[in-house]
């Protein structure tokens, strides 16, 4: 499947000289109530989880594990955001005083070569919801406490294997809950939750002060996998074609198609 990350030249540039990626702490992407939202989402949804999944103390279990996550793991989680749409005009209306670019990638392959040796990684479809509206959260809660999957005998009978379990689910949904302001994002997400120890972070300025980063490699030292660069609006795209070709070339990545937005955007 492709998936999209748009940036502008700069960070274009700063992902093709490094031959990495950056994932930014959650707590400090565009939205100012990000990863709460989830939480508060599947807390809410609690109080709507059918009758017959609920097992005794599994809601109270949830609750505290929710808790303990969000002071915890929950402050040591990093994404990287990705578009499922190429060439989409509301994301050059956000780069467009400073030259869009969007950067194809295969989620298999990238995935793949991505080095999160200290994290345990997901990736998904971010989803869009009210922060009140429980439907969604509540088909993931209902798939949580009903335990049908494999292992499910000893997930019901053992409070422990329970607990790992939810803790699991926790990390694979929790951030990929969004308010629906964001819908038109279409984002798609790869997640990293640190597993063991307190990650190697760095820090960049933004007009609204730090922001914490991890940066995220190839394995073995392998190109990221670019398929295809696309050029947002702009009015002189055969001189900025010009650059990025050079950039890619000199990079060892001559195989990288550029193409021109075909959204007729006045910049």
């Amino acid at each position: 499947m492709a998936i999209y990350h748009y940036t502008d030249l700069n960070g274009f540039k700063g992902i093709v000289e490094s031959n990495s990626l950056w994932a930014t702490n959650i707590y400090f992407l565009n939205d100012r109530e990000e990863f709460h939202h989830g939480y508060k989402c599947f807390l809410n949804a609690l109080d709507y989880v059918d009758d017959n999944y609920v097992l005794d103390g599994v809601k109270e279990q949830v609750q505290s594990m929710l808790s303990h996550f969000m002071k915890h793991q929950g402050m040591h989680i990093y994404s990287i955001s990705f578009c499922s749409v190429a060439d989409q005009l509301s994301q050059w209306r956000g780069y467009g005083k400073n030259q869009g670019i969007c950067i194809e990638f295969e989620e298999d392959e990238l995935s793949n070569v991505l080095n999160y040796s200290d994290y345990d990684m997901e990736n998904d479809n971010v989803i869009y919801t009210e922060e009140n509206s429980t439907i969604e959260a509540k088909d993931e809660i209902n798939r949580l406490i009903c335990f049908n999957g494999p292992g499910s005998a000893e997930i019901r009978n053992d409070p422990f294997a329970r607990g790992v379990y939810l803790q699991f689910l926790m990390k694979k949904y929790i951030p990929f809950f969004k308010h629906s302001g964001f819908r038109e994002e279409k984002e798609y997400r790869f997640v990293f939750t640190a597993s063991q120890c307190v990650p190697d972070v760095s820090f960049r300025v933004s007009g609204s002060g730090y922001i914490p980063y991890i940066i995220l490699s190839p394995v073995n030292n392998v190109k990221l996998p670019i398929k295809k660069i696309i050029v947002g609006p702009t009015n002189n795209f055969e001189e900025v074609n010009a650059g990025i070709r050079f950039l890619l070339d000199y990079k060892g990545l001559s195989n990288v198609v550029i193409e021109e937005s075909k959204v007729p955007y006045r910049t």
